[in-house]
């Protein structure tokens, strides 16, 4: 996973897996940082492009990850 850098980031948790996820309100992203290195990450939204579609998010501030890994987020 390339090199990620934050700025505003505001929510956090950790799944049962281990992985990290962070919301950036500034950036307007959802970022997963897997816990096994060798495993793909994720960046959901477009860096400092809020938008209302199913592509971006708005100051995306809190992220929940269920059992079976379904996430949700709540996007301001």
């Amino acid at each position: 996973m390339q090199l990620l850098r934050f700025f505003m980031p505001h929510g956090l948790t950790v799944d049962k897996k281990g992985n990290l996820w962070v919301t950036d309100v500034g950036l307007h992203q959802v970022i997963k940082i897997p816990a096994d290195p060798s495993d793909a990450g994720l960046v959901l939204g477009e860096a400092m492009k809020p938008g209302s579609d199913n592509e971006h998010f708005c100051k995306p501030t809190d992220v929940a990850v269920a059992s079976n890994g379904h996430f949700f987020v709540s996007d301001g």
